[in-house]
C-alpha cells in the first residue's frame, strides 16, 4: 500500500468516528496552544521588557557602602562625600555625571488639596543623564540647584493629583512644608508595556539638592549614582569608580551594581517563569498523548477482523505498523494544528492590551507541531505494534 492510500485509508477510518476523534484531539489542541501561546507572550514580554529598561536606565550605576559577602560584619563602611562625586566626574573620562538623591518628608499642598510624600532633591545634571523626561516646561538649571532656589518638578501622577487631568502646571505655586515652591517643569506622561499594564504615573516631586540638603542639614550621603557615557563600559566604570572612592577612603569598602547586572536578572527571572509555565502546560501533551493511545487500542479491537483480512490478503507487518502510526500522527498533527491557531487568539489579545507585538514565529510553530507528531509516534507505536502482530487466523475469528 502506498503512502497516499495509506493517507486516505487513515483520514476514512477518523472520519467513521468524528465525536471520537475531535474529543481525542482536545489534550493535544489544549496542550500545543498553551505551550505556544505562553511561550510567545513570555518571550515578547521579557523583549518588550527589557527594551523599555534598557531605555530607561542604560549605563546607569548605583555605588553603596561596603561589600556584599559573609564578612559584612568585619568590614569599616563610610559614606560618600561631595568630594567623591566631583572625583568621579571629573577624574574618570567615561563618566558623564555623580550625583545622590537626597529624600525629606514633605506635605505638599495646592488649594485645597493636601498631599503627605517624600520630596527628591536632585541635581541639576540629573534630568538628562538620568533620561527623567520632561512633557512641558523644563528642569532647574545649574545657578537654581547651586542656590538652592524654591523652584519643582512635578511627576505627571503628582500633577494629576494635586491639579487634576487637564491641568496647566507651569508658573503655578505649590507650598512644600509651608515654603511657596513655583512649578517649572512636569515629567513626560509614561506610554508603552510598562505604562498601559501598571499604569506607571510619576508621582514624583523633584527640587534642587541643594534647599533639600539645608533642610536635612547636610546629611551624609548613602548611595552614589554615576551615569556612563553613551557606548562606555559600565562594568568597568563601575570598578574604576569603586577603586577611587577607596583609595579616598583607606580601609573603607565599597561596592557597585550596573544597571545592566539588574536587568539580567529581570531577564532570567522571565526565562524561567516563561519555561515553568510551558512545562506545566507541556503535561496537557502527554495527557493528550494518552488520550490518543487510549483510542488507538480502541480502533485496534474494533478493526481486528479488518486486520486479519488485510493479512489473510498480503499485508505484512510493517503495512500494518504504518497504517496505525499514520492515522495517530495524524490525530495529533492535526490537533496540533488547530492549537496553534487557537493559541494566536490571546496572544493577539494579550499583545494589544500590553501595546507590544506578540507574533508567531515560524520556528516556535515548527517545534509546536514537530512535538505534535512526536507524542502521535510515541504513544501510537504500541496500539499500531499490537495490531501488526495479530495472527491472521485469530483476527479472522474474532467476533
Amino acid at each position: 500500500m502506498s503512502l497516499l492510500e495509506s493517507l486516505r485509508v487513515a483520514w476514512e477510518a477518523l472520519g467513521a468516528n468524528k465525536l471520537r476523534s475531535v474529543l481525542t484531539m482536545f489534550g493535544i489542541i489544549i496542550g500545543v496552544g498553551s505551550v505556544i501561546a505562553i511561550f510567545a507572550i513570555g518571550r515578547g514580554t521579557g523583549l518588550a521588557v527589557e527594551g523599555e529598561l534598557s531605555g530607561l536606565g542604560s549605563g546607569q550605576i548605583i555605588l553603596m557602602p561596603g561589600k556584599p559577602g559573609p564578612n559584612v560584619e568585619s568590614q569599616r563602611t563610610e559614606f560618600f562625600t561631595e568630594t567623591d562625586l566631583r572625583n568621579i566626574a571629573t577624574l574618570l573620562p567615561d563618566v558623564e555625571a555623580a550625583v545622590t538623591v537626597y529624600n525629606i518628608q514633605g506635605v505638599v499642598k495646592y488649594e485645597r488639596e493636601s498631599v503627605t510624600t517624600q520630596i527628591q532633591g536632585h541635581y541639576s545634571e540629573t534630568g538628562e543623564a538620568f533620561g527623567i523626561k520632561i512633557g512641558e516646561g523644563r528642569w532647574f538649571s545649574k545657578l537654581e540647584d547651586e542656590s538652592g532656589a524654591r523652584v519643582v518638578v512635578l511627576g505627571n501622577g503628582a500633577v494629576k493629583r494635586l491639579m487634576g487631568e487637564q491641568a496647566k502646571p507651569i508658573g503655578k505655586t505649590i507650598s512644600i512644608n509651608g515654603y511657596p515652591f513655583q512649578v517649572i517643569g512636569a515629567t513626560e506622561k509614561p506610554s508603552g508595556m510598562l505604562a498601559s499594564a501598571f499604569s506607571a504615573d510619576d508621582n514624583g516631586y523633584y527640587v534642587p539638592a541643594t534647599w533639600v540638603k539645608r533642610q536635612l542639614g547636610n546629611p551624609p550621603i548613602y548611595q552614589a549614582m554615576v551615569k556612563a557615557k553613551k557606548g562606555a563600559n559600565a562594568t568597568q566604570i563601575k570598578d574604576d569608580a569603586v577603586a577611587l572612592v577607596e583609595r579616598n577612603h583607606k580601609g573603607a569598602a565599597f561596592s557597585g551594581q550596573t544597571f545592566d547586572q539588574f536587568l539580567d536578572v529581570i531577564t532570567k527571572v522571565l526565562s524561567i517563569v516563561t519555561g515553568v509555565l510551558s512545562a506545566v502546560a507541556g503535561i496537557s501533551l502527554v495527557v493528550g498523548g494518552v488520550g490518543i493511545m487510549n483510542i488507538m487500542l480502541v480502533s485496534v479491537t474494533e478493526r481486528t477482523r479488518e486486520i486479519g483480512i488485510r493479512k489473510a490478503i498480503g499485508a505484512s507487518y510493517q503495512n500494518i505498523l504504518t497504517q496505525f502510526l499514520i492515522e495517530a500522527v495524524m490525530l495529533s498533527l492535526i490537533g496540533g494544528a488547530v492549537g496553534v491557531i487557537l493559541a494566536a487568539i490571546p496572544v493577539y489579545f494579550v499583545g494589544v492590551w500590553l501595546k507590544i507585538p506578540l507574533l508567531l514565529d515560524w520556528l516556535s510553530v515548527s517545534l509546536a507541531l514537530g512535538f505534535s507528531v512526536g507524542v502521535g509516534v510515541i504513544f501510537g507505536v504500541y496500539p499500531a505494534s499490537k495490531a501488526a502482530r495479530m495472527d491472521p487466523i485469530e483476527a479472522l475469528r474474532y467476533e
